[in-house]
């Protein structure tokens, strides 16, 4: 797969991303749900977020580091931010 063939399967998927913040309440979105281990849909987003920025910035310098996480937060708690870094 070519790298343009890739971001472009990465916007598709992010593009349901963005379906999915847009279904889900801005309340539910950050709260923490019930049971080991707990969590949040946001926490989870945020987790795949993560995954997905280091795929494309390791498309543009050659070397996909998943370690390199930004862990971003606010991305958990606020499905408006976790729209815009979508």
């Amino acid at each position: 797969m070519n790298s343009a063939s890739l971001i472009s399967a990465v916007e598709d998927v992010l593009s349901q991303g963005c379906g999915l913040l847009d279904a889900v309440d801005p309340d539910t979105y950050g709260a923490e749900l019930e049971g080991p281990p707990s969590s949040s849909i946001g926490a989870h987003y945020r987790h795949i977020l993560d995954h997905f920025q280091c795929l494309l910035d390791g498309i543009r310098s050659r070397c996909i580091n998943y370690d390199a996480r930004r862990r971003s937060p606010i991305i958990e708690t606020s499905s408006a931010a976790a729209t815009v870094a979508t």
